[in-house]
C-alpha cells in the first residue's frame, strides 16, 4: 500500500511514470496499473445466490 501512496504522490509532484518507475525500482506497467486505480481495497467477497442443498428435501424437512 505504500508503493501506490508513493507513486501517486509523484504523480501529483509532476513526475512521469517512467521516472517513478525508475526511482521506485518497479517495472513501468506497474506504476501505469498504480495511476489508473483509484480505490486499493480487495473487492468484497461475492456471495453465493444459488439453490440451498437442502432444497430438494424440503417436503421431508417439512413433514
Amino acid at each position: 500500500m505504500e508503493q501506490q501512496r508513493r507513486v501517486k504522490e509523484l504523480q501529483a509532484a509532476g513526475v512521469g511514470p517512467s521516472a517513478t518507475a525508475s526511482q521506485l525500482g518497479v517495472d513501468r506497467k506497474t506504476v501505469r496499473k498504480y495511476l489508473a486505480q483509484d480505490d486499493f481495497s480487495p473487492p468484497p467477497p461475492v456471495m453465493h445466490t444459488g439453490p440451498s442443498k437442502l432444497d430438494p428435501y424440503g417436503p421431508v424437512i417439512q413433514q
